[in-house]
């Protein structure tokens, strides 16, 4: 049986981390494969109530057993410096942010919805980061894994039009097409991430329904897939 999911290779190659995306996982027995797959118990994985806002969540100290399966806090973003715990979001169309500070050994995964982006969520967990871990932006590492591409991802006059204002012309095409990775990528690059040091993974959500999940695409039947990131444990 396949592989139920993909590596963020611009940083497993880093030696220091396992990163990934789940593929579909339609069914228990699925979700059972994906955790053997990635060799992950359920106390290693931390996830939050995601409500669509800008708050990130610091780990700071281990603090087992983690309240698995119920979510930290509300917030959209996990930062952590913790080896062998993996940091997680959900997403279904969203971009996964995935970060790592090559110098400080610490991490942070990101649920960058539109609502997010506009609220500079990418921008204030790395700026989390720098306050809780001494991170300097330079030496950081950012991967926006798949989501929806600009080309699906129509939206209202307005949103669009408040979009523009926020992050500049390039963010929309003139019949509304949003392009989320640009306003994380701006915003990143503004609080000192080096352009050349942020990927973007090529997949579209809503185009590919047979690998990954897309609430444009299948609305209230969409299920989500898994974003993570763990310090891997001779990181350190």
């Amino acid at each position: 049986m396949g592989s139920l999911y993909s590596n963020v290779l611009d940083l497993k190659e880093t030696g220091l981390v396992q990163a990934l995306t789940s593929h579909r996982l339609d069914s228990q027995s699925d979700r059972r494969r994906f955790y053997d797959q990635v060799r992950l118990g359920p106390e290693q994985l931390v996830f939050c109530q995601q409500v669509h806002g800008n708050k990130v969540e610091v780990i700071l100290q281990p603090s087992r057993p983690y309240p698995y399966p119920l979510p930290l806090a509300e917030a959209d973003a996990i930062i952590t410096n913790q080896v062998d715990l993996a940091i997680a979001v959900f997403t279904a169309d969203c971009i996964p942010v995935f970060i790592l500070d090559l110098c400080t050994c610490s991490i942070g995964i990101v649920h960058a919805g539109w609502r997010g982006t506009y609220k500079l969520i990418s921008a204030k967990a790395i700026q989390s980061m720098q306050k809780h871990f001494g991170t300097k932006p330079v030496n950081c590492l950012v991967y926006l894994g798949v989501s929806i591409q600009q080309s699906c991802y129509q939206v209202s006059q307005d949103l669009a039009d408040q979009f523009e204002r926020h992050f500049g012309p390039d963010v929309r095409t003139s019949d509304n097409k949003l392009n989320l990775h640009f306003a994380n990528i701006q915003q990143l690059v503004n609080v000192g991430v080096p352009f050349e040091s942020i990927s973007v993974s090529p997949f579209c959500t809503a185009c590919r329904t047979d690998l990954f999940y897309s609430f444009r695409v299948e609305r209230e039947s969409a299920g989500r897939l898994i974003s993570l990131i763990r310090l891997l444990p001779n990181s350190d």
